[in-house]
């Protein structure tokens, strides 16, 4: 114990004379332990907890392969997205993509991760909503009325967890939304942050443009297809 208050007297009197080191030396530790801790929130979920979806065992992110690029793996424009919907080895594909943006009204604006996913996207997952609903087949579709669903860490933070804000609207972006559900507090998507997912309804220019990447895609495999058939078909 007296080396151990020795050498803690030391590294203090080195610290105070050296605060520039001091300052490295924590900042280190402060991006090495935030990293360790970000990595071990995906392990801790994915492998140790299990993923909070259904059969997770037979969810596969798909990407699209260039032949003359060995390792080049990429999105599918949603022109693709579509053609992958006609296929012999899922139960369901579900589409997401990235967004985010302002969010106002019932309490201040606030900078918002807004992520956007296919009508299908939470039933595919096999996710149920802690309240209200998800998504219904067509809220997808361009021009059907804009709905959204929060995530239970936001319902609790900005909403105090009020289950009143089912049927509210709130304006993202200039565009009015509907709350139709909130989320269990289970439900992590370590491939986007969110603070509430929007319906992904895509652009004139996303329904026929394959040269626009950025839709992502997931395939629950049906019941006794294997990895090996789904990549065949």
């Amino acid at each position: 114990m007296h080396k151990l208050l020795q050498d803690l007297r030391y590294a203090l009197r080195t610290l105070v004379k050296k605060p520039g080191f001091a300052l490295i030396a924590i900042l280190t530790l402060a991006l090495g332990i935030g990293g360790s801790t970000a990595i071990f929130t995906v392990v801790d979920a994915a492998l140790l907890k299990g993923l909070p979806y259904k059969a997770p065992e037979r969810l596969y992110h798909i990407w699209e392969s260039t032949p003359q690029k060995e390792f080049a793996q990429r999105e599918f424009s949603y022109p693709d997205y579509q053609d992958y919907l006609q296929n012999q080895v899922f139960d369901g594909i579900v589409a997401y993509t990235g967004g985010g943006g302002i969010m106002s009204g019932l309490g201040e604006p606030e900078r918002v991760s807004a992520p956007a996913a296919s009508a299908n996207f939470f039933s595919v997952l096999g996710v149920e909503p802690h309240l209200g609903r998800t998504f219904q087949t067509g809220e997808d579709k361009p021009g059907a009325p804009r709905v959204v669903v929060l995530t239970y860490g936001m319902w609790q933070r900005r909403f105090g967890g009020d289950p009143a804000i089912v049927g509210q609207s709130l304006t993202i972006n200039g565009d009015i939304h509907t709350v139709v559900g909130v989320l269990p507090a289970s439900f992590q998507f370590a491939l986007r942050n969110a603070d509430l997912w929007r319906t992904y309804q895509p652009t004139d220019a996303q329904l026929t443009r394959r040269f626009m990447h950025g839709t992502n895609l997931i395939g629950r495999l049906k019941p006794g297809v294997s990895e090996s058939q789904a990549l065949s078909d």
